[in-house]
Parts: C-alpha cells; sequence; structure tokens
C-alpha cells in the first residue's frame, strides 16, 4: 500500500467481515481501525480515534449520507479525493461550512485526467511501473479472473459490492459472448 510505505497512518472502512479479514491479513491493518462503510457509524468512531481532529486525507468511493460523513471526518487543512462518480452524476450536493477549515475536495477521474493531460499521466504510469518493478508496489489481491464469456456474471459480482479484490475480464483465446439484440439482425 503506497500510502503506508509513505508513513501514512491509516484508518480504513469496509464493506463485510472478509474484507476486514483481508485488510488486517494482507496490508497488516489494526482490527480497531477497519470501520464499517455500510453505514454511518464510522464518523463517531473515527473522530473519538483521532481525539476529534480527523483526518488529513480521504480517499472515498462512497456516495450519499455515507460521502457526507466521510467529509466530516476531514481534519483542518486536509484534502478529500473523491474516486466515485454517483454524487456527481446525480448532482448531489455538499456541505459548504467544512471549507472554513481550508480544506480541499477533488473529483479524480484518472480518464479525464488522462485525456487532458497526457504527457502527465504516461509519467505517473511510469511511475507507478517503477514501483511495482522495485517491489515497493504490489497488486491488489485476490485477483478474481473471469473469461469475457462470463461477462455477465463478473458485471453482477461488481454490483454487489461483495467480491473481495480486483475483477479482471480475461480476453485472450477463442471465448464466445452471449450478445442479445434489441431488434433482430438482418445481414446485409
Amino acid at each position: 500500500m503506497l500510502a503506508k510505505q509513505r508513513g501514512a497512518d491509516l484508518y480504513v472502512t469496509v464493506g463485510s467481515a472478509d474484507k476486514k479479514k483481508l485488510m488486517m491479513e494482507n496490508y497488516n491493518i489494526p482490527e480497531e481501525r477497519i470501520l464499517s462503510s455500510r453505514d454511518t457509524t464510522f464518523q463517531r468512531a473515527l473522530m473519538a480515534m483521532t481525539n476529534d481532529r480527523g483526518v488529513d486525507i480521504v480517499l472515498n468511493s462512497t456516495s450519499g449520507d455515507i460521502l457526507h460523513q466521510s467529509w466530516q471526518c476531514l481534519a483542518p487543512l486536509g484534502r478529500f479525493i473523491e474516486i466515485g462518480k454517483r454524487d456527481f452524476v446525480q448532482n448531489s450536493n455538499l456541505e459548504m461550512q467544512k471549507f472554513l477549515q481550508s480544506v480541499t475536495f477533488a473529483g479524480v477521474d484518472l480518464g479525464v485526467f488522462a485525456q487532458n493531460r497526457p504527457r502527465a499521466f504516461q509519467q505517473i504510469l511510469v511511475e507507478m511501473v517503477e514501483l511495482h518493478s522495485k517491489h515497493v508496489l504490489e497488486p491488489i489481491k485476490p485477483l478474481n479472473i473471469i473469461p469475457i464469456s462470463e461477462i455477465q456474471q463478473a458485471m453482477r459480482m461488481m454490483q454487489t459490492g461483495k467480491h473481495i479484490g480486483k475483477i479482471i475480464v480475461d480476453c485472450t483465446g477463442d471465448q464466445k459472448v452471449k450478445v442479445t439484440l434489441d431488434r433482430p439482425y438482418r445481414a446485409g
């Protein structure tokens, strides 16, 4: 974990007991530093653990009330990095009073970054590959490799949010993908 390599004092939220176990076993996160992302109780617990200071950086992908509670966990001068899109697409509101503490809210979409700053994006990728080759960064585990012929299963797995690790769709080999057409196909 890059944040841990940089000396960050980590608190994490997870959506299941299996994900909690993964954080403890694979990333050595102490159990008391792992909170639930399925409800808003993590906010009170995190603030208590930080003596009501909050944290310097929030990396967030949640939405709705949980996003708002995560926003409240930000310490003065902190940075909130939003990598989810749901609240952006829905044009949701954000409590503005928090900005009186000189905090920063940044929405990050790597696709937009790559399209608008291709050289900078390429440089970041080169640096990530270098860190990986030096074993500073390790791949997220476990990897759920699913053949493209089972793309529906991969999508369902991702929609539930219950999978652990990353889902990789394998497009190699001679696989067939079931396609449903909205209207009859006419060869022409």
